[in-house]
């Protein structure tokens, strides 16, 4: 009886670790310096990582809901005339600053860092491992328990918070590789750092509209490979 009710909770376990960590948008608060020479111009935006069974895409949650309203123009103009007339960025889509994506596919072990320069798409492969060391401190975000990490990236130190009771080796921007999910990560000079805002479920036309290295919403010029 007892090997039973082990055996259950075990399975149980293992069934609430597969469907938590699927089709989840982990949301960011973004803050970040965008001129070195003016540190009080200290900006902030809302990011979004979705995660899927076989890849994860990082990205503004703001550049997309831009990019998604110029995409329905569009769509309308072609409808209607059969021709794009021009069109105008709003002021909102030109204040987003982050127009870049990050793809993690988990298939593979590979990342993705996609951005955009004029009408031209670029997808660059970024496969540099993090050498994390952890730490004992533990801490809370939100309502998880997390632990210290840190580590040396992109010219930056890092303190990252992890936790283990997410059980995905992924995090905002190109953070990954700890054995948990990253829920607040910040840089020493206190120039960038993501912490967890919330998390939802996608939906499942979200879900059906995500490919792993495909358009990200509005094509403006050439296609990712």
């Amino acid at each position: 009886m007892v090997y039973r009710r082990k055996l259950h909770v075990i399975i149980f376990l293992f069934l609430f670790i597969k469907l938590f960590s699927q089709n989840q948008r982990f949301i960011y608060e973004y803050e970040y310096i965008s001129d070195s020479t003016n540190i009080q111009d200290k900006r902030n935006e809302l990011m979004y990582l979705d995660i899927t069974p076989g890849f994860s895409r990082f990205y503004s949650g703001a550049t997309f809901k831009n990019d998604s309203i110029s995409k329905a123009i569009f769509d309308k103009q072609m409808k209607a005339t059969g021709k794009i007339e021009n069109m105008q960025q709003s002021a909102a889509s030109k204040s987003n600053t982050i127009k870049y994506t990050v793809i993690k596919d988990y298939s593979d072990n590979k990342l993705f860092f996609i951005t955009r320069m004029g009408r031209t798409k670029y997808n660059v492969s970024d496969n540099r491992t993090i050498q994390w060391t952890v730490h004992p401190e533990k801490n809370k975000v939100k309502e998880y328990n997390v632990q210290k990490a840190t580590a040396d990236f992109g010219g930056r130190k890092w303190t990252a918070w992890f936790s283990a009771d997410i059980p995905v080796q992924d995090g905002p921007y190109k953070f990954r590789g700890l054995p948990g999910m990253i829920l607040k990560i910040q840089d020493a000079t206190g120039s960038h750092s993501f912490t967890l805002a919330g998390i939802r479920k996608l939906s499942d036309q979200e879900i059906e509209n995500m490919t792993p290295t495909g358009n990200f919403v509005f094509d403006f010029g050439d296609k990712v490979d």
